[in-house]
């Protein structure tokens, strides 16, 4: 592994590491507010939602 490489996958590991700190994936994710839809199916209102508590 070179050192361009080591630092690709140091910055990838940290960007997931900080998406499972905000339970934006890995096996503490939240679940979606409506989980019953599709998000094709989803108002625009409820995929708004569903951004913001992703925000927060």
């Amino acid at each position: 592994m070179q050192d361009s490489d080591a630092l690709t996958a140091a910055k990838s590991q940290a960007a997931r590491t900080l998406a499972e700190m905000q339970q934006l994936l890995g096996r503490n994710q939240r679940e979606a507010l409506d989980s019953t839809q599709p998000v094709k199916e989803m108002s625009r209102a409820a995929l708004e939602a569903e951004l913001r508590a992703m925000d927060s």
